[in-house]
């Protein structure tokens, strides 16, 4: 039997498989049944870019002290809004407190005490902005991909 032959045998004879619904620590190597949509934005929130403080562009000038109102380590959510002549202490990954628009990197900064000493106004937003990797209902992985680690 010729090669050709034994595959269009071969082929006449398959089924597809029904799918299954399977723990992810037992899909590494399985192949997807159907597509997968997000069902969250990701990020889910602004978050902070880097380590630094959450302020007002409009207050960033050399020179510049601004009160620090709060602490923000990752995993927790801000409690407190970002006033003129305010900023919020932020660790990569937070999320940005409402009335901050940028993140000045805290090596453009020297602190003293509860305050922060403006010393680069140069910065860039250092945010990562809500769903700007992927939008809730977005396709993210296709039906027939082979799922791997």
């Amino acid at each position: 039997m010729l090669f050709e032959q034994a595959f269009a045998t071969m082929m006449a004879l398959a089924r597809q498989l029904p799918t299954e619904q399977i723990p992810l620590d037992r899909s590494c190597g399985r192949i997807l049944g159907t597509d997968v949509f997000a069902d969250t934005d990701m990020p889910p929130f602004n978050k902070s870019a880097m380590d630094g403080f959450a302020c007002r562009r409009t207050d960033l000038f050399v020179g510049a002290h601004l009160e620090i109102i709060e602490e923000i380590p990752a995993g927790a959510f801000p409690q407190k809004t970002v006033l003129p002549g305010t900023c919020s202490r932020i660790l990569t990954g937070a999320p940005v407190p409402v009335g901050a628009d940028c993140v000045i990197m805290q090596e453009q900064t020297r602190r003293i005490d509860q305050h922060v000493h403006i010393l680069h106004d140069n910065t860039a937003d250092n945010i990562c902005q809500r769903a700007e990797d992927v939008t809730h209902g977005d396709l993210v992985l296709n039906r027939g991909e082979r799922i791997l680690p």
